[in-house]
């Protein structure tokens, strides 16, 4: 845009000259001209103003004219500005303050970044103006500090014309390397936790030894559900028939949902068609295929998010969408349950995705309350079904302070995308789950016999 700009007023400030000169266009024509290129400028600003609102960078729209119309919106405001000498565009750009943050705007091109990603609703529990205020005020504290320290004097060659320019030239350093770290490295996740049997109680492993749970007969544990669930197999499944005798065979589908309608995430239709829309013969196959004496479920993440029925949005806060929910999942659980197995529906932590909302705030599928409406019908659910169905609380392991957490007893338990588990974070989980899992199947195993 600025490059379009640019150029289109060079040419036409050109052609304003050559008119302006004596006798080669009638002032009348000259300030039709003026008028055309005012009122291209003020088009631009409101182009300009419209489209900030309106169109969000993730919008199919925006790949679709949108940032072509903001680029011809941005060139008619830089036209304006230097063709119309005393016109409202260049009046208003005249002023201290914006020709003072126009002097600073390289370092706040730099900053802005940085200061957004970290200043944001979930850091600071702002929203709105109130979050745009302290982002902007803390934007340019930093432009400005950077711009009166280092920038200028370097422009003007006397910055390291003295020892005094050390330190500022240290903090800039030691700056720009804590903004490039904590804004491209991701949370330490190489190094796993240890796979040890401790967590099982004596007499427990005893009946497992006993059953041959540890070598040629392991508790068959499948673990169905989204992606979510996915991640959490990928970790959860080292090691743990030696460890703990149960053998984890992870079947989560990418982007599973019960239902068929289209889903909506950060205002976008996200997922036209469920990858699970057939699941009652899907998850009847894999109970078939693994027999498995212990069955955990999973999901959440897409069940939250609003749906689009006959047009019309609804979701999990909408009681006629909950009991919806509420009849499917008792219908999963038949399912699941049909060999025999008990069911382990696990609660959904809470999740904090870095794409927020124009405003600062989580997109309302990413709220925390809407992951204590699922964890709450689960619980619902499961009283339909004692003695078959239980409820293991995820949630309270991974968040234990009652808020999203990234890191749990020194583990990175999630992915940076504040939405999945990790594969130290299943790991972690082992000795929180696995011994609940191996009982349910002893459990399982004297009552039915499988």
């Amino acid at each position: 845009s600025i490059l379009i700009g640019a150029a289109l007023a060079c040419v036409l400030t050109m052609v304003q000259r050559r008119r302006g000169e004596p006798g080669m266009a009638p002032v009348a024509h000259r300030a039709r001209w003026r008028a055309v290129l005012t009122a291209a400028g003020l088009a631009g600003l409101a182009g300009t103003l419209l489209l900030t609102v309106t169109v969000a960078g993730t919008a199919p729209f925006a790949y679709r004219g949108g940032f072509f119309l903001s680029a011809l919106s941005a060139a008619g405001i830089v036209t304006a500005a230097v063709t119309v000498r005393g016109g409202p565009i260049a009046g208003v750009l005249s002023l201290r303050p914006l020709v003072w943050m126009g002097t600073v705007s390289y370092g706040a091109y730099l900053w802005h970044y940085p200061v957004f990603v970290e200043l944001d609703g979930a850091h600071t529990g702002l929203a709105g103006p109130a979050l745009l205020a302290v982002r902007v005020a803390a934007t340019f504290a930093l432009a400005a500090a950077s711009y009166y320290l280092v920038e200028r004097p370097v422009l003007e060659g006397t910055f390291w014309r003295s020892v005094r320019a050390a330190l500022p030239a240290a903090a800039l350093l030691a700056g720009t390397v804590a903004v490039v770290v904590v804004g491209t490295v991701a949370p330490a996740t190489a190094a796993l936790p240890p796979t040890t049997p401790g967590a099982l109680p004596a007499a427990e492993r005893q009946a497992l030894a006993a059953d041959g749970a540890f070598t040629n007969h392991p508790v068959r544990y499948l673990l169905l559900g989204d992606s979510l669930a996915v991640t959490l197999g990928v970790g959860l499944q080292i090691g743990t028939v030696a460890n703990y005798g149960v053998d984890v065979v992870n079947k989560g589908v990418l982007g599973c949902d019960l239902d068929d309608t289209p889903a909506l995430v950060s205002g976008q239709v996200a997922l036209p068609v469920s990858a699970c829309r057939h699941w009652p013969t899907l998850w009847a196959h894999d109970v078939a295929t693994y027999r498995p004496e212990v069955v955990g479920l999973l999901l959440g993440r897409w069940l939250i998010t609003d749906h689009l029925v006959g047009g019309r949005e609804v979701d999990i806060t909408q009681p006629a969408w909950r009991t919806h929910l509420e009849n499917e999942l008792d219908s999963v659980v038949r399912v699941l349950a049909a060999g025999g197995a008990h069911v382990d529906l696990l609660t959904m932590p809470y999740i904090v995705p870095v794409l927020e909302q124009p405003d600062g705030s989580l997109y309302p599928e990413n709220r925390p309350s809407r992951v204590d409406a699922y964890n709450a019908l689960l619980r619902v659910v499961a009283a339909r079904h004692p003695g078959t169905v239980s409820v293991v609380d995820l949630n309270h392991v991974v968040d234990p302070s009652g808020h999203f957490q990234q890191t749990v007893d020194g583990v990175a338990v999630r992915w940076p995308d504040g939405i999945h588990i990790s594969k130290p974070g299943g790991v972690w989980l082992q000795a929180s789950l696995l011994p609940t899992v191996a009982q349910q199947g002893l459990d399982v195993r004297a009552a039915t016999g499988l």
